[in-house]
């Protein structure tokens, strides 16, 4: 890589990590005796702008300018107070720049209200970051307390109101919390009068712990954690409150007569705290962010950090032998800085080339905890799946850890063996959805030629073989929606991917229907209505979207199956948004071009019939069809279709008194056979010609 796409390269990447500040880039730079850098805004906005106070940063610039050295520098503005700004632009000129900082890596500049730091692109990204970090980082708890907001949100979470916004600038965030009360919002704000309640503890999403560990230092970071008791930073309190929980109600719960959606016991920390998340999540993807920046954190005293969490670790590679003969291997590439899906990947072969060998190594591999993802989640619509075998334990559809997180789970005709039907209405009750609730025991209780359900509405043992692959495919979507739901961070995701299918009207009416994030009858029919297929691609977003983390890799044997090419080209588009959008890998066997086209060819691994796998070295991602044909199969399909044919018709010895096709057969040639036929008809000529000589 040249020095300029390396420059790029870490200006993307640090447009990336720090979205939440303002980007100016390829501002002009003057030089006349000094620098001149002209800067336009709306100044009243920004006064406005509470995001930008006392001593808060303004603005990050890309200065461009062929002339100045000045081009190789990210500028950051620390704006110092807003009193004096009163132009409708701000005019920087550092006129008394001492010409020895201009190949320095960092310096500063102070002007009137601003402090200017300057840091040099032409040194190593983490350097970049790390300079970046620390200017733009609060320096102290006090100055993030006085910028953060809190208050309380009423969303239910079966029975349990728990949440806060937190604001800080103008990014929101949800924190679970118990208690949820003014008196905790003032101890979180003060550290005074702590609240004398039972398990005191909070809970964020990743946006929350992904902020705090760019803005805050740890020895901040940590003493905000400890005044709110954060689960996802002390894991002995998280231990010890998920296993009390496990089998005690708290008092709230002691009052709810309905069975939990989680669990055998109603509480605060299953019903709200753990609604959209897990416990392996929390311990594998939350800590680490919570505890970046600690010495020795990679591998801290709680955790062991998986390697696709680890930001020490670039790239994860699964080798392959045979017998001790090598048989190459896959790489994943951390933090590629690219617009393309550089986060999924492919493998291509023909039947019998050893994909499916090659997928359950990697999952054999993650069962015996090589420490490189923390789950797999692996999707395939295949009757015929083998029975994978790891130390005499048969992975079907779900597998545990030791501490009884999923680890590995397969989503297809396996994940829906024990129908969910029962799980959707105890949801629906606790969350008081009365009338969507009803109309599933009008359907399949009082319905006697539909009846699923006994008088409790639990499901009839002797009913299950007749309930068919699309109920079960819907009753998992709605199941799986009646919780994402709860989470606007997994909800605006799941929107985007379905985006995708613009050309689909049921996945606009789908998309549609939930994202105000209020759930009605009409709603749950539409889900009811859809096509197999349909509900097939719903439930696979679905399902990607609400388990998928830093942590993760997902693999998808053969989607082809059953989509169009349209619908497929749409379905990998929107599970690279999924994956990419959380830092996931996504690794797809395929036999077809269609899919291979939508992935980069340094992603992309090719399996020859020694099962041999190894990388591509011609361009896949958009690439005619007709040339991946060529490239992933080669002679195989030089040998196979209308190719065989003709070359057949060639060596059959009937046909020397005989023309090579009809002439009636020539109009109904492609462009391909046409040309094999020209070829072919000219070869046999020629050989005529030299048996007459």
């Amino acid at each position: 890589m040249n020095k300029t796409m390396e420059i790029l390269n870490i200006i993307e990447q640090v447009k990336k990590e720090y979205h939440e500040i303002d980007w100016f880039d390829g501002l002009p730079v003057k030089r006349d005796g000094g620098y001149e850098i002209k800067v336009n805004f709306d100044l009243e906005l920004w006064r406005r702008d509470d995001k930008y106070d006392v001593r808060k940063i303004l603005l990050i610039c890309h200065l461009q300018n062929s002339d100045s050295s000045l081009a190789n520098y990210i500028m950051i503005g620390e704006l110092k107070t807003k009193s004096k700004l009163s132009d409708s632009y701000i005019l920087l000129k550092l006129e008394n720049l001492d010409e020895s900082q201009e190949e320095q890596d960092y310096f500063q500049h102070n002007q009137d209200c601003f402090k200017l730091h300057f840091i040099r692109i032409a040194q190593k990204k983490d350097r970049v970051l790390n300079y970046v970090s620390s200017i733009v980082a609060f320096k102290n708890f006090g100055d993030f307390i006085n910028e953060v907001s809190i208050s309380e949100d009423n969303w239910d979470d079966y029975g349990y109101r728990q949440i806060f916004s937190i604001n800080v600038w103008l990014e929101e965030f949800t924190l679970h919390s118990n208690p949820r009360s003014e008196e905790m919002i003032k101890y979180m704000n003060t550290g005074k009068e702590k609240p004398n309640i039972e398990n005191l503890c909070t809970l964020g999403n990743r946006g929350y712990y992904e902020f705090l560990k760019k803005y805050l230092p740890y020895n901040v970071r940590k003493e905000w954690f400890e005044r709110v008791n954060d689960l996802s930073f002390n894991l002995e309190e998280l231990s010890r409150i998920s296993k009390y929980y496990k089998e005690h109600s708290d008092l709230k719960g002691e009052s709810l007569n309905l069975r939990p959606p989680k669990g055998y016991f109603n509480s605060f920390f299953y019903n709200s705290f753990l609604r959209t998340t897990t416990l392996k999540e929390i311990r594998d993807i939350f800590h680490p962010l919570t505890i970046f920046g600690k010495p020795g954190s990679t591998h801290s005293d709680d955790v062991r950090l998986k390697n696709s969490v680890d930001d020490n670790v670039s790239e994860i590679k699964y080798l392959f032998e045979d017998n001790g003969v090598s048989k190459g291997q896959i790489t994943f590439e951390k933090d590629k800085t690219s617009y393309l899906p550089m986060n999924v990947y492919g493998i291509v072969g023909g039947n019998g080339s050893g994909k499916s060998y090659k997928i359950e190594e990697i999952i054999k591999k993650h069962i015996k905890n090589d420490n490189n993802f923390s789950q797999l989640i692996h999707f395939s619509l295949s009757p015929f799946d083998n029975v994978i075998e790891v130390d005499n334990i048969k992975l079907t559809d779900v597998h545990k850890d030791q501490e009884g997180s999923i680890i590995y789970e397969k989503v297809g005709f396996v994940s829906v063996k024990t129908p969910l039907i029962e799980t959707v209405i105890n949801k629906l009750e606790l969350l008081n959805l009365e009338e969507i609730k009803n109309s599933f025991v009008e359907k399949y209780k009082n319905n006697e030629e539909k009846k699923l359900l006994d008088d409790s509405n639990k499901l009839l043992n002797n009913k299950i073989h007749e309930i068919n692959i699309g109920d079960s495919f819907r009753w998992y979507i709605q199941s799986l929606l009646l919780d994402l739901v709860a989470s606007e961070e997994k909800l605006e995701l799941w929107e985007k991917a379905l985006c995708y299918f613009s050309f689909e009207p049921w996945a606009q009416d789908i998309r549609a229907a939930f994202c105000d994030r209020t759930i009605e009858l009409s709603d749950f029919e539409k889900i009811s209505k859809l096509s197999s297929g349909q509900a097939t691609i719903l439930l696979y977003l679905t399902k990607l979207v609400f388990c998928v983390n830093q942590g993760s890799l997902v693999i998808f044997d053969e989607p082809e199956t059953f989509m169009h090419p349209p619908m497929i080209k749409s379905f990998i588009r929107a599970v690279s948004e999924i994956v990419n959008k959380v830092g996931a890998f996504c690794l797809v066997a395929t036999h077809s071009p269609v899919v291979i086209q939508e992935i980069p060819h340094c992603n992309v691994y090719k399996l020859d019939s020694n099962h041999n796998i190894s990388s591509t070295i011609y361009k896949t991602y958009g690439q005619n069809l007709d040339a991946l044909y060529k490239n992933i199969y080669g002679v195989e399909l030089q040998n196979t279709g209308y190719n065989s044919l003709l070359i057949e018709r060639v060596k059959d010895p009937e046909r020397k008194n005989n023309p090579l096709l009809f002439k009636t057969d020539i109009p109904y040639l492609g462009d391909e056979a046409y040309l094999k036929y020209l070829l072919l008809k000219d070869e046999i000529l020629e050989y005529e010609l030299e048996e007459d000589d």
